[in-house]
């Protein structure tokens, strides 16, 4: 069974928020670990989001592949993350935008784990810097880093 996560991008001063639906190894270990030592930029996390929901994350967003979505091997060998849009030509999965709510922090979690169903949600806070960890629709934000720090 896969674990589904959520990525986005949430600045709480202008109540903004988009996120991308990521479906396997959403795990803090795996998509936690990359997230931390990857896309730990507001750069970077634009560009992940640019290109819409996911099947895997990984160190890096890569480009079109000659090969088909299924070749998991080919991914791997190249570390690049695959796109439902880009690698599979699936239309409308673009980043989801919840910007135009009172509390974007609670829209985001309500969203992710209610409407994407997911396991976890990895919030990019555009204020501080840095990675916020949710692990369930009620639960506080955790910082990224020193979650994995625990492991």
């Amino acid at each position: 069974m896969s674990t589904r996560a959520a990525i986005a991008k949430l600045n709480t001063n202008t109540n903004e928020v988009k996120l991308i639906y990521c479906h396997s190894d959403g795990y803090l270990e795996y998509t936690g670990k990359i997230l931390n030592e990857h896309y730990n930029s507001e750069d970077k996390v634009d560009e992940l989001l640019s290109y819409g929901d996911l099947s895997i994350i990984n160190e890096n967003i890569g480009e079109k592949l000659d090969v088909p979505f299924h070749d998991y091997t080919a991914f791997a060998e190249k570390k690049q993350c695959r796109f439902y849009m880009r690698d599979r030509g699936e239309k409308n999965k673009e980043a989801t935008d919840l910007s135009n709510t009172n509390c974007a922090e609670n829209a985001l979690l309500e969203y992710g784990f209610e409407n994407m169903d997911v396991d976890i949600v990895y919030a990019f806070d555009t204020v501080l810097q840095r990675f916020y960890v949710y692990k369930d629709i009620n639960s506080m934000g955790d910082k990224l880093e020193v979650e994995l720090n625990e492991l």
